[in-house]
């Protein structure tokens, strides 16, 4: 998935990538629920291993932003935006980062 987005080549080896760090969905329940088995489609991302773990690039704001722009090739801006804005945080407000738009922005 980041492929051509910086100056590292990407490992054979594919993880499947939150989309959203873990790290944000482990106190929200219905969230993480949300992402990893409503739409692991838009949340679970395959991302090479340097890129996930080994670098930790996958995580940055411009690769998140890198990574929308690829999902919306494959499922469409108006899916993305609806599923985006859809996870349901206790305290959605503290989350614009997480939203369609805040990602965009970023």
């Amino acid at each position: 998935m980041l492929s051509g987005f910086d100056k590292y080549e990407c490992s054979r080896n594919i993880d499947l990538h939150h989309f959203i760090s873990r790290g944000k969905l482990m106190s929200a329940d219905a969230a993480r629920k949300y992402c990893e088995v409503t739409h692991p489609e838009v949340f679970m991302v395959p991302v090479c291993n340097l890129h996930n773990a080994g670098t930790k690039i996958a995580d940055s704001r411009k690769a998140r932003k890198y990574i929308l722009l690829r999902l919306i090739d494959t499922f469409g801006a108006d899916y993305l935006k609806e599923v985006i804005d859809g996870v349901p945080w206790k305290v959605p407000s503290a989350h614009f980062d997480l939203t369609y738009e805040g990602i965009m922005a970023g």
